[in-house]
């Protein structure tokens, strides 16, 4: 089983815990881990299938359960609150302390990569590489982008994306991407992509007045429909990022870099949130 610092979710930790111990013993189930938890087996598979978050009155005798050692308990403690966060500031500052208690490469989520997603402007730049002579003119760069950046944001973007591996520099001092495309795997986008979303989703807004119509496509939807439904758009949205990448990924010269947008959300009260409340 994978050290419990390779989880950025305390349930899946507990699920793969439960699903190990049964492996190891055929007559061990959830009520017995319950007991031994001290929580009934019902709430605990709710738990493992995050329907339900961990109370927590229940971490320390959880920890003192499972034996972890006080790094072991801090890091617990730190996944669960991770997981309770209401909004982006608090799940940002248990993140930083997961980070800061993880052993050196306990999993693929490094503080680099995290650091990508934290300004727009980083896959902005990637981006223009794939056309654009890009050298140490960091002020060239910078002027180069809608809206412009500084020319030290300019330096620290390329500066980010070398340490990354996802640009490397030519024979003549010109920098090329390494990777095609790149993507997030499920923990990156628990938090980091969150504070990125948010600053595309603010250029979308002012995109309206910054570019004319010809050069942009912005249109809205409003739908009434079950909730459930959602997953069908989801698996609908999916499907059109899949075919815009494949149609782009046909384009074997490229002269600028477009931001694309898919968005949809409640504007009333639904069902999953009257139960949350």
């Amino acid at each position: 089983m994978k050290s419990l610092f390779e989880y950025l979710d305390y349930r899946e930790f507990l699920r793969d815990l439960y699903e190990f111990r049964k492996q190891e013993k055929s007559w061990y189930s959830l009520r017995s881990m319950g007991s031994k938890l001290g929580m009934d087996a019902s709430f605990l598979l709710r738990i493992m299938q995050k329907q339900e978050q961990l109370p927590l009155k229940k971490i320390q005798p959880i920890a003192k359960c499972l034996q972890f050692n006080k790094s072991e308990t801090e890091y617990f403690s730190a996944l669960v609150g991770f997981s309770r966060a209401k909004s982006n500031e608090q799940a940002a500052l248990y993140f930083e302390k997961l980070m800061a208690l993880k052993p050196i490469n306990a999993f693929f989520l490094e503080p680099l990569q995290y650091q990508y997603y934290q300004k727009w402007y980083y896959s902005a730049v990637l981006s223009l590489v794939a056309f654009f002579p890009v050298d140490k003119n960091y002020l060239h760069l910078s002027r180069t982008l809608t809206p412009s950046i500084s020319k030290k944001e300019a330096k620290e973007a390329i500066e980010l994306l070398e340490k990354l591996g996802l640009i490397t520099k030519n024979e003549l001092g010109i920098y090329e991407r390494s990777h095609r495309h790149i993507s997030t795997g499920p923990q990156i986008k628990t938090l980091a992509v969150r504070k990125f979303q948010k600053e595309m989703i603010a250029l979308s807004e002012q995109s309206l007045d910054r570019f004319p119509r010809e050069l942009r496509d912005i249109s809205t939807l409003t739908v009434n429909m079950k909730a459930e439904t959602l997953e069908d758009i989801r698996k609908i949205l999916s499907d059109c990022r899949q075919s815009i990448t494949s149609r782009v990924s046909e384009d074997e010269e490229t002269d600028c870099a477009y931001q694309i947008n898919m968005q949809v959300f409640p504007l009333t009260v639904t069902p999953l949130s009257e139960t949350s409340r």
